[in-house]
């Protein structure tokens, strides 16, 4: 971090300077979730249209080369969708798991945790989230950084 991005990093009025823009415009509704996977090669949104959609981003490419030549408008993404999850219900939470790069966990609107491995592109493991007083919609999931462990927080429908 240089030392007007810290400075600008302690004043609370202080505009945020956009560094690049990726344009997520294959969604068909409003996204809930954007992560990036932990070697940042991968993007993943999610949104209310029931799709998880992965993008691949070299780590090398000059749109996240923050002090780099980027104009800070970049379509990088809209050439690299690699690929798309379909589910019939919104999807609300999202997390890679912290020791792979390969696994994650998406959460709906209708109780479901699914458990997806991208290199293989194919579903794991399905998970019904049963939780009690009403609550059935995935609303966040962490993954442990030291252990083989997700956990997931639910809320009521509305």
């Amino acid at each position: 971090m240089n030392g007007n991005a810290a400075a600008a990093a302690d004043d609370d009025d202080a505009p945020m300077e956009v560094l690049a823009q990726l344009v997520l415009d294959k969604h068909t509704d409003a996204v809930t979730k954007c992560r990036f996977s932990g070697d940042a090669c991968r993007l993943a949104s999610t949104s209310m249209d029931g799709t998880v959609r992965l993008w691949s981003l070299p780590r090398h490419d000059k749109a996240w080369d923050a002090f780099g030549e980027s104009s800070g408008s970049v379509d990088a993404a809209r050439q690299r969708n690699s690929d798309t999850i379909y589910n019939p219900s919104p999807v609300l939470s999202f997390e890679w798991d912290c020791k792979s790069d390969q696994l994650f966990a998406f959460g709906t609107s209708d109780g479901k945790i699914r458990l997806w491995n991208a290199d293989a592109k194919r579903n794991v493991c399905d998970m019904e989230a049963n939780g009690s007083g009403g609550l059935s919609r995935v609303i966040a999931l962490a993954s442990s950084p030291t252990d083989p462990l997700m956990v997931g927080a639910l809320a009521t429908k509305q």
